[in-house]
């Protein structure tokens, strides 16, 4: 596990999501980790650390999806977004490697470098 601050977290969101409104921790970590009942915490490399400080994260929002009448579970990432400083390393392959390991993962409207991580 890793232990995260959630000052940091939000500072992170906001620093990476400059334009987004609901950067509070009301709407971070409440609804969009706390409420989702399959993120119980920042484990599995969800978040990536450079020198103890975040850099990276992904946030999976788990559903289901039926293919020959078989119901799977899935993952969508959510808010895949490296600090510009740390991009071209290590933290998003960190981040998106756990998730294509660990979870059958669908993606919509990725970079070309998201994409490439994900070949």
């Amino acid at each position: 596990m890793i232990p995260i601050d959630v000052k940091e977290f939000i500072e992170f969101n906001k620093r990476n999501f400059p334009k987004r409104k609901e950067n509070s921790e009301q709407t971070l970590i409440k609804w969009r980790v706390k409420s989702n009942p399959y993120f119980t915490n920042f484990e599995k490399g969800l978040i990536s650390t450079h020198e103890g400080k975040m850099d990276g994260q992904i946030i999976p929002i788990f559903s289901k999806f039926v293919t020959n009448d078989i119901e799977q579970n899935c993952v969508w990432g959510s808010d895949y977004i490296v600090d510009e400083k740390r991009r071209g390393g290590s933290a998003g392959v960190k981040v998106i490697k756990t998730i294509i390991k660990n979870y059958l993962h669908f993606g919509v409207g990725m970079s070309d470098i998201s994409l490439k991580i994900h070949k």
